[in-house]
């Protein structure tokens, strides 16, 4: 699906181009996992993707508290997940109260934060994105392809 990389950014701006780079190399539908702490970035990453997909980049807002948001207008739909105020929830009932099962079987790319929620249920994605803390600003940018993870 992608192919992997890691990039160290200096500032949100750099941050979403990532994203939206990445965006432009997606082909085709599926799963995309992003991990990180707090406010390292995430939601910023999904909208570069926005944005890469052919989007409103400007539509893009954290869904912490509706849980999933969908952009359309681009060449594949965007659904982005996020499953933090989740914790304490069983992860089946977490896919069923997201429609996870609906949602895998759209031809969209589905972006999912705090995908740890989902541990347990069998959830395959081609692709994981980790971004972490490297200063105040910066950000490491970590993409697998968990489909060929020896690239």
């Amino acid at each position: 699906m992608i192919r992997p990389f890691r990039l160290r950014t200096t500032s949100p701006e750099e941050l979403e181009a990532v994203g939206q780079r990445f965006g432009e190399m997606l082909e085709s539908h599926g799963v995309v996992l992003l991990e990180g702490e707090l406010g390292a970035g995430k939601t910023l990453f999904v909208r570069g993707m926005a944005a890469g997909l052919g989007a409103d980049p400007n539509e893009v807002s954290s869904p912490t508290f509706s849980l999933v948001n969908r952009y359309e207008g681009g060449r594949l739909p965007l659904v982005h997940l996020d499953l933090y105020r989740l914790e304490s929830a069983a992860p089946e009932s977490t896919a069923r109260l997201v429609g996870l099962d609906d949602l895998l079987v759209e031809n969209a790319v589905v972006a999912i934060e705090w995908p740890d929620r989902l541990a347990g249920i069998g959830l395959v994605s081609p692709v994981s994105v980790s971004i972490a803390y490297d200063g105040a600003d910066a950000r490491v940018v970590t993409a697998t392809d968990n489909q060929n993870p020896e690239r």
